[in-house]
């Protein structure tokens, strides 16, 4: 995670990785995570700590809105410079929409394959739909 400084100065916004719900991760200790859980009249947003085996409360918000500039000074303060790799996943995430199979092109219904991070010739990164790799 990183903070977006904008032209007046201060954190206005965070850059980080997605994770998907369920999946369990590989994060260095320290790591932020940032939880936003939506309510049909509020959001719930929510700063966890990564610790060994597990991830440990911070600090929580009732808010009207996804992302305060108060949530985001309080993250933005507190990300630790070491903490900034990105988390791997432990397991092959399930692909959650109907895609093409990135290797052969074939159709991929969803939660049938599996999504995989790649790097592109660019250098940027994107993910990969693909039938699961034989046992």
């Amino acid at each position: 995670m990183d903070r977006d400084t904008g032209l007046s100065g201060g954190a206005f916004a965070l850059r980080g990785t997605s994770l998907a719900a369920g999946a369990a991760y590989e994060m260095r200790t320290g790591a932020l995570v940032v939880a936003c859980d939506r309510f049909p009249d509020r959001y719930r947003v929510r700063v966890l700590r990564a610790e060994p085996g597990g991830l440990d409360d911070v600090k929580e918000w009732e808010l009207r809105h996804r992302m305060g500039k108060r949530v985001v000074d309080y993250v933005a303060r507190r990300l630790d410079p070491e903490a900034l790799e990105k988390p791997r996943p432990l397991e092959s995430l399930p692909n959650m929409r109907d895609g093409r199979c990135g290797r052969c092109r074939t159709a991929v219904p969803a939660r049938k394959g599996v999504v995989a991070r790649v790097t592109v010739r660019s250098g940027a990164e994107t993910t990969r739909t693909s039938w699961p790799r034989p046992k």
